[in-house]
Formats: structure tokens, C-alpha cells, sequence
């Protein structure tokens, strides 16, 4: 039987400790972890719910409960006052989107690109400049050029047109700094041109990588997305989803492996500002008499009965068996030098 007057874990020595989570007597430190790392383990944090008779209630139970009140008045002001409440909340109790972020989101759901917000007192939320200008109905990223091989420097462009290309961007930020280096050569030549090594290998020798955003469906998946330099940043954004503004990374062809990058979509097809349209299956032709077209082998068609069935939109018919007037047409000119043409039908 266990002794109640002794440790309740070790039954050897008189308990020291009681444990304020389950009331436990100790006798010693190791008892103490020996109880916490049991079985039954125990975190040792009194429960502030804990029923306390009327008989055993004191004053200190009295003021531990007007605490445990007072705290969770508190933390029900401290929620009210909260001025992030309403902008993270969905639904009814969020604060509406502004009118100009809502004509932004349309215009790129009409273009193909998903365009997502942040929380307002974000700082990327706080800093975007994309706009829609309404009168050219055409949208000005704020876009964030990063180039790793020169020094890791980042631009920003406020106010990017979409009908931009990537290559007339970046060509005119290399070879600017290309031409001040040009200018005084005696001065270092990286330090003071750090895209030395993108203008040296020109067009074809880096690629951009869009940054891809969002929630992500496995861990393994790619995180940035090749764009074409050739189209507009508008043909380069459809089908991508977007956070504020783009962000592109400009890398060398030698180190895209260390980026995982999503190929490039096959757009040979796309048409800027000229929607896709399906044309309809042609239906298959119905069978028609076989004949031999311009030598007609039946002399009860007539000659407009004949142009009827050989227009240019109607398939050739079927060669069939050559009747005794045939022959007897080619045998009498045969030793002619004119050329005869035959048309058969292919449809069965």
C-alpha cells in the first residue's frame, strides 16, 4: 500500500515539495523529474479553474481568482481596441477594399493575372505604386529588379509600363552604365560598372526569373518562373499570380541551377490583345455518285449537272471501274499530245 506521509513517488523519505499542478508530494529534486517525465506526466502549472471547497477557501484563493478575472477583462478590451482586427478579418467584419485596388484587381483578372493584396499596414503593401491609369486602361507596376552578379543590387521602378519589354529594361540599365565606363577608363572597371558581367555577355547570356508567390501545393515545387524578354511584361504576367508587384531576378545562364525554375509556357501562339478563337469542326461530307469528273462516263449527266458535283470545296469522289465508252475514249487518243485530267474521289 502506498503511504500517504511519505514521498509519493520513491515511498522512502517524508515529502518537501507539493507539485501546484496535481498536488504531488515530493521529497527531492530527482523525485520531482521523475514525476514530471513519468508516465503521468505533470507540467507543474497550477489550474486556475481548479475546484476549492467552501470549507478550504481562503483569502488567497479569493484575490488568485479576482486575477484570473481581471485578465480575461483585460484581454477582451485589448481585442476591441485592436486596429488589425477588422483588416485580417474575411467577411462581413472586414474593412471594404478601396475603389482603385478594386479597379487594379479587375483589370488583371481581365489580362489573365491573379493580383492579390497584403494587409494594409504591411510595409510592401504600404510602399506598392502599381496603379491602372484609366484613360491608356493600361497598368504601371512597381517592379523589383534584383541582379544578383552585380554586387546584389536592387532597383526599383515605380511606375513600370506593362507593354515594357524585360530586355528593353534591362538592356538600357547594363549598357547606361556600359557608356560611364566607357567615359573614364582609368577608374576600376567593376566598381564602377558592377553589370560588367551582363553587358559582356549580352543578349542570351542571362534570363529573368519571375518570383513566384503564393501558397505553394507541395515543398518541392519551383519557386521562380522563366520570362520571356521579347514580350511585354503583360504577356509575361498572364497566368501568374502576383502580390503587390512582380518581382524578377536577372541571372546568369552558367547559375540558373541554383534557382528552381519553372520552364517557360508555351505561348508561341499568343497574340497580344487578340483573343483565341476556336474555329468549329468541319462536318464530313456526305457520299456522292462515283464518276470520273471531266470524263464522265454516264451520258445522261449533263455538263451543268457535273460542274455541280466538282466545285472547289467538295471533296474528289471515288475512282470506279472504267466502262467500255472510257476505254474507247482513250484509245482514240492516245497517240494525241493532249493532256487529260482525271479527277477520283478519295471519300469512301
Amino acid at each position: 500500500m502506498v503511504d500517504s506521509s511519505l514521498c509519493e513517488t520513491c515511498q522512502k523519505n517524508e515529502p518537501k515539495y507539493t507539485c501546484p499542478g496535481c498536488s504531488i508530494r515530493s521529497c527531492s529534486l530527482d523525485c520531482v523529474k521523475k514525476h514530471k517525465s513519468g508516465v503521468d506526466a505533470c507540467d507543474g502549472i497550477r489550474r486556475k479553474s481548479s475546484y476549492v471547497p467552501l470549507s478550504q477557501f481562503t483569502d488567497d484563493d479569493l484575490e488568485k481568482d479576482f486575477t484570473f478575472m481581471s485578465s480575461a477583462c483585460n484581454t477582451l478590451n485589448s481585442i476591441g481596441r485592436d486596429k488589425l482586427r477588422n483588416i485580417t478579418t474575411k467577411g462581413e467584419n472586414a474593412l471594404p477594399i478601396p475603389y482603385f485596388y478594386t479597379q487594379l484587381i479587375n483589370a488583371n483578372r481581365i489580362r489573365g493575372c491573379r493580383f492579390l493584396l497584403l494587409p494594409p499596414h504591411f510595409h510592401r503593401h504600404k510602399t506598392n505604386t502599381s496603379r491602372l491609369d484609366f484613360a491608356l486602361n493600361r497598368i504601371f507596376w512597381k517592379v523589383d529588379w534584383y541582379f544578383p552578379h552585380a554586387n546584389d543590387l536592387t532597383l526599383t521602378e515605380k511606375s513600370m509600363d506593362e507593354m515594357t519589354r524585360p530586355w528593353d529594361y534591362i538592356k538600357e540599365v547594363i549598357y547606361q552604365e556600359q557608356k560611364m565606363q566607357n567615359q573614364d577608363t582609368e577608374k576600376d572597371l567593376v566598381g564602377l560598372n558592377p553589370f560588367i558581367q551582363y553587358a559582356s555577355l549580352g543578349f542570351g547570356g542571362f534570363k529573368a526569373l519571375l518570383k513566384i508567390e503564393g501558397i505553394q501545393k507541395t515543398p518541392n515545387c519551383s519557386r521562380f518562373e522563366e520570362l520571356d524578354l521579347k514580350k511585354s511584361l503583360r504577356a509575361n504576367l498572364r497566368d501568374k499570380t502576383v502580390i503587390e508587384n512582380p518581382i524578377i531576378y536577372v541571372v546568369l545562364n552558367d547559375h540558373v541551377s541554383s534557382f528552381t525554375v519553372k520552364g517557360p509556357s508555351d505561348s508561341s501562339s499568343f497574340l497580344e490583345g487578340v483573343p483565341k478563337v476556336e474555329t468549329p469542326l468541319l462536318e464530313k461530307p456526305k457520299e456522292t455518285k462515283k464518276s470520273f469528273g471531266l470524263l464522265s462516263a454516264q451520258d445522261s449527266d449533263s455538263e451543268e449537272e457535273s460542274s455541280k458535283k466538282h466545285k472547289l470545296n467538295e471533296p474528289l469522289e471515288k475512282k470506279s471501274p472504267k466502262t467500255p465508252k472510257l476505254e474507247e475514249a482513250l484509245k482514240n487518243n492516245s497517240n494525241k499530245s493532249s493532256l487529260f485530267l482525271v479527277h477520283y474521289s478519295d471519300s469512301e
